[in-house]
């Protein structure tokens, strides 16, 4: 999809300034294909594909502290650059503000809404009434996993906890 039009032309540049970490694009796109023709493949989508980047990320991340505690510094020097050749091709995390915002808005497209009387009165003693964002507590799995396909790296923790302040 998205990185098999971006990778396959950086590869090429790449090539052409003798960059000594090359490898790194080949990977992607063995791993891409690996996940395409996986037994039990899903479908291959921007938001699989963004998982599968993620993940290759984090993984290099991991070897190069391995590496580092083990003495052996050019080794995680060398995850570390392809760590951050893979982040370029990656979008940025959503904030705690966007991931909230996210909740407001599957909350409003859900109609999960309640309006309750306030114990402040306007004019001639007429209640006021107040909105309120509520998720039923066997919605809130449902409301994860839609934010999660719309936004894949999103902190799945972080988007917990905002969830959990709106459960009824």
């Amino acid at each position: 999809m998205r990185i098999l039009g971006e990778v396959l032309p950086e590869k090429k540049y790449q090539s052409q300034h003798g960059n000594s970490y090359d490898n790194t694009y080949p990977v992607i796109k063995t791993k891409i294909t690996e996940f395409k023709s996986a037994k039990n493949a899903k479908n291959y989508t921007e938001a699989a594909e963004i998982q599968l980047l993620d993940k290759m990320r984090r993984e290099r991340l991991d070897s190069a502290k391995e590496y580092s505690k083990g003495g052996r510094s050019d080794l995680a020097a060398t995850e570390i650059v392809e760590a951050e050749i893979i982040s370029k091709l990656l979008p940025k995390s959503p904030s705690e503000s966007e991931l909230n915002l996210e909740v407001k808005n599957w909350i409003k497209k859900n109609n999960y809404i309640v309006e309750k009387e306030s114990s402040e009165y306007q004019v001639n003693r007429i209640p006021l009434i107040e909105e309120y964002e509520q998720i039923p507590k066997k919605e809130m799995g449902r409301c994860i996993k839609e934010i999660k396909e719309k936004l894949p790296l999103a902190d799945g923790g972080l988007l917990s906890t905002i969830v959990k302040k709106y459960l009824v």
